[in-house]
């Protein structure tokens, strides 16, 4: 042992270092000056007393002294430290030398140093003292040193390993078991054959190198062969002459790579007809990871081959007819991602097939009806509802056009969306020939209007004329003449903020007031008109808003005079507001004929009127509801209906508190 090694020795030796053994030397021959524990000469009694009782001790012992567990041991534990921690435990901290297991350990010399002792046995802890993991066994028991004033001033550990001991065991148990494998082995063989023999597809095993062994009772009766007609590459006399020789190459290829072999070809049958089968090979490996054997399936597949190929004629005719076509044609997949355009596309874009269009169709349509357009379309792909909407398409000439896009979705037998099937519409004569039906209206209602209020004005003064008449026929007449006045009074009034609406001349006239009171004020009206009616008024909360009053009034007007028109019968109307989230909501209810699903998705749209033989008796043009839409939404608010048919309907708008 040199110096050079261990370090440099002290000349004056604590005579309690003699003996020892080879460790004794070492110990001696320690520079301790660099380590924790420092000079021999300063180390406490107790650690001096203790150290000579371990190195003369046959059993594996050693010393972790200090917080920082600075080890001592003899030579009946350097086995246990094996070849790459001796020497370099001695005199470094436990926690180093053992840092693969002190989590384990750590927390004993924790409890041993509060003056705890502890004791193992055949305690197994993963060692890496050959420079590999191996799972060692102990016995040992940790007790602690203490110092001159009887606290814990470091563990003793003694230790005897049980390593062999238990490899021994393992050995016994292995070598048991090892005959216990075989026969269930042999067992499973059977379950397998048994089970392989039963299934569907035509199986087969072979070595590793691809010499088929094995074939399933299946195969034989589809083939009509005999294992020693197909065994090893005899299976070629089976398979279609035009695939063959491709089939084995492939087979080879992936035999020699040792991949998962996949593959599709025609087999025939014992009455000499050809099926279509998906092939599948395995590798089965052994514990060493080598190849032993494959495994394989044949899956019949001929019927789904005949669908796609049908799906594919299928598809072909689709584009054949969407290409015809004169709209635009197009389908999306279920996320709402394009997958086909068809030919009238491209020739109003003037775009071509490279352009990637399934990614950037959005940058045709006008940029005034982008969001409205893609925020449409994502809550159609959310809610699986149609999507249908009105927007501008630019053409190859630059100049753009409005379409009426509209796109449903296509679903499977469990009512899940495979596909979207859409068409886009060139919509623009119509367009012009409804603005140009605008202007008339706009026109004509303008021109109606000053004779209305004229005659309107002279029915007044015939009825104060003739107020004490005995003529009751002509009072009468007189009084029938002026509702029907008043009735085409308010159709002038709603076709001329109709014509407003379209040239966007609606303009809003805000004050600040009080929504309660409004209401009061618009039932007491209708209530005049209409004294057969028992109108209930509910108030929950007082609110002021900053609003167009005469406007919403309007929309109170149009909500009541619908709910009398369509309850002839039950004549209980009730009104309501309450207050919620800083918003108000007026609510409007009846107890009439009630609105079907279908049509309250559509009875705020313009000249929209419900179809169905009781709503055909009642008169209307569809106009007031879309206009009572425009006047809420121009307010930020909402609007919406809810309704069972036969049980009544309530209207409601709700719009933001001051």
């Amino acid at each position: 042992m040199t110096n050079l090694q261990y370090g440099i020795p002290h000349q004056n030796t604590e005579s309690f270092l003699s003996g020892g053994g080879e460790m004794g030397n070492i110990i001696r021959e320690k520079d301790w000056s660099k380590t924790p524990l420092g000079d021999p000469k300063n180390w406490p009694s107790s650690l001096r007393t203790m150290v000579p009782v371990m190195l003369d001790n046959p059993f594996g012992m050693y010393i972790a002294w200090g917080n920082r567990y600075t080890q001592i041991y003899n030579d009946a534990f350097r086995p246990i430290l094996g070849s790459t921690k001796h020497p370099g435990a001695l005199g470094i901290s436990s926690a180093v030398t053992f840092e693969e297991i002190w989590d384990t350990i750590g927390p004993m010399f924790e409890q041993v140093m509060k003056g705890n002792s502890f004791h193992k046995k055949n305690f197994m802890l993963p060692l890496n003292r050959n420079g590999f993991m191996e799972e060692c066994y102990f016995d040992f028991s940790y007790s602690p040193v203490r110092k001159e004033d009887g606290k814990p001033g470091g563990v003793l550990v003694t230790v005897i390993e049980t390593t062999n001991k238990n490899r021994t065991k393992d050995e016994l148990k292995s070598s048991k078991m090892h005959k216990q494998a075989e026969k269930a082995l042999k067992e499973s063989e059977e379950r397998f054959r048994t089970m392989a023999d039963n299934i569907s597809q035509l199986a087969w095993m072979t070595d590793k190198t691809g010499w088929i062994f094995w074939y399933n009772k299946r195969w034989f009766e589809y083939t009509g062969t005999t294992l020693e007609e197909t065994e090893g590459w005899g299976w070629r006399k089976v398979h279609h002459p035009d695939y063959v020789d491709a089939v084995e190459k492939k087979f080879r290829n992936m035999i020699e790579k040792g991949k998962i072999w996949e593959d599709t070809f025609p087999l025939r049958a014992s009455d000499g007809s050809y099926r279509w089968f998906l092939s599948r090979a395995i590798p089965v490996k052994n514990e060493k990871g080598d190849i032993i054997r494959w495994f394989g399936t044949n899956t019949d597949i001929t019927e789904i081959i005949k669908f796609e190929q049908e799906l594919k004629t299928s598809e072909t005719r689709f584009r054949m007819l969407a290409d015809s076509m004169p709209q635009i044609v197009w389908a999306a997949d279920i996320n709402g991602k394009l997958t086909y355009i068809n030919k009238a596309f491209y020739n109003y874009t003037g775009l071509s097939y490279s352009d990637n269009i399934k990614e950037k169709w959005i940058d045709i349509i006008h940029p005034e009806d982008r969001e409205e357009s893609i925020q449409e379309w994502n809550e159609c792909i959310s809610s699986g509802r149609e999507f249908n909407i009105e927007h501008r398409f630019r053409s190859h000439d630059g100049l753009y056009r409005w379409q009426l896009s509209r796109a449903v979705p296509l679903k499977d037998a469990n009512g899940n969306i495979e596909i979207w099937v859409a068409t886009s519409t060139d919509i623009q004569n119509i367009k012009e020939l409804d603005q140009q039906k605008d202007h008339f209206i706009s026109i004509a209602s303008h021109e109606l209007k000053t004779p209305i209020t004229s005659i309107k004005g002279y029915i007044q003064i015939l009825l104060s004329t003739y107020i004490e008449s005995e003529d009751e026929f002509l009072k009468k007449s007189l009084t029938a003449v002026d509702k029907q006045i008043v009735k085409l009074t308010n159709l002038i009034s709603d076709l001329l903020d109709l014509s407003k609406l379209k040239l966007g001349n609606l303009h809003l006239v805000k004050e600040s007031f009080n929504m309660n009171e409004l209401i009061e004020e618009v039932v007491e009206e209708i209530k005049l008109i209409n004294k057969d009616y028992q109108i209930d008024v509910i108030f929950q909360t007082d609110a002021k808003i900053f609003a167009d009053k005469e406007r919403l009034a309007q929309v109170i007007i149009n909500f009541l005079t619908n709910a009398i028109k369509y309850s002839p019968q039950n004549k209980i109307i009730q009104v309501k507001s309450f207050v919620k989230n800083n918003h108000i909501t007026v609510v409007v209810k009846d107890q009439g004929i009630g609105i079907n699903k279908k049509s309250q998705e559509r009875i705020f749209e313009r000249f929209y009127r419900v179809e169905g033989k009781n709503e055909a008796t009642y008169p209307g043009f569809g106009i007031g509801l879309f206009i009572s839409s425009e006047i809420i939404h121009r307010h930020n608010g909402k609007i919406g209906v809810k309704s069972t048919p036969g049980k009544g309907s309530e209207f409601y708008f709700s719009l933001p508190i001051d």
